[in-house]
């Protein structure tokens, strides 16, 4: 939280009003896949009264043959457009993708794979612009892109070529 560092997470247990880090299912918050999510819940630090960023970070090793990271991952604000959340490696953020059908994101981690490095989520607080929240879960590296997509990828092909297709043969 902030720079104040933790090694206790909330199980089951919302804070109203101030930063916190949960685990596990909820009424308030949700869970994206299997049993438990990771939410990250900017807001006043319960130190000291002012307003910091969330973050969870692990450091490992980022396998050779790692390209890609994937997570699955929910915002909630009253704002969406806005920048709320970010993926590190390092102190460099990651350029991340998202499929707005699946829920599934995407990062570009082929600079970085077989070093040890730390991979670190952050929620970032909107402070006067109102509350966010970042759920984050399946967290994995690849070295293929997910099959879905491939296959939304592949279907929107077809689909742009099904439509040239038939409005060539319209104006033949």
């Amino acid at each position: 939280m902030g720079s104040d560092s933790q090694t206790n997470v909330l199980y089951d247990r919302v804070f109203l009003g101030t930063a916190f880090v949960g685990l596990g299912p909820s009424n308030v918050m949700p869970v994206l896949e299997g049993s438990f999510s990771a939410w990250l819940v900017p807001g006043a630090s319960p130190f000291n009264g002012s307003d910091v960023d969330v973050s969870i970070s692990q450091s490992g090793f980022i396998p050779s043959s790692a390209r890609w990271l994937f997570f699955k991952g929910g915002v909630s604000a009253l704002h969406p457009d806005l920048d709320i959340f970010g993926v590190f490696i390092g102190n460099q953020r990651l350029s991340v993708s998202a499929d707005p059908i699946s829920g599934e994101f995407t990062a570009d981690v082929s600079e970085f794979a077989g070093r040890v490095e730390t991979l670190r989520f952050t929620s970032f607080n909107l402070g006067p612009l109102g509350p966010s929240s970042f759920v984050v879960d399946s967290i994995g590296f690849s070295s293929v892109p997910e099959p879905g997509t491939i296959s939304l990828t592949g279907l929107s092909l077809i689909l742009f070529g099904a439509c040239f297709w038939r409005k060539k043969a319209r104006d033949r």
